[in-house]
């Protein structure tokens, strides 16, 4: 909830797009979208801090290129 947020609240985007995807013991959410690339002077706030704590509490990582990608190992916590 909190990326298609992002995407729309601060990249101005109209299209968001989430996929997700289990293989093995692995789950990966991809979220992208078609709005502004992140800026050369980015900085993370609350919200993607947020969602890297919640993320590393369920042994996933956050990976922020132009979209956002989500990958957890395991079952994811509930």
């Amino acid at each position: 909830m909190e990326s298609t947020t992002n995407a729309v609240r601060h990249g101005f985007a109209t299209e968001v797009t989430a996929c997700c995807r289990y293989d093995d013991s692995d789950w990966t959410l991809t979220v992208q979208d078609n709005g502004s690339p992140l800026k050369a002077d980015f900085s993370e706030g609350g919200g993607i801090r947020g969602m890297r704590e919640k993320l590393a509490t369920a042994q996933g990582t956050l990976i922020l290129p132009r979209g956002l990608a989500i990958h957890t190992d395991g079952a994811p916590a509930m």
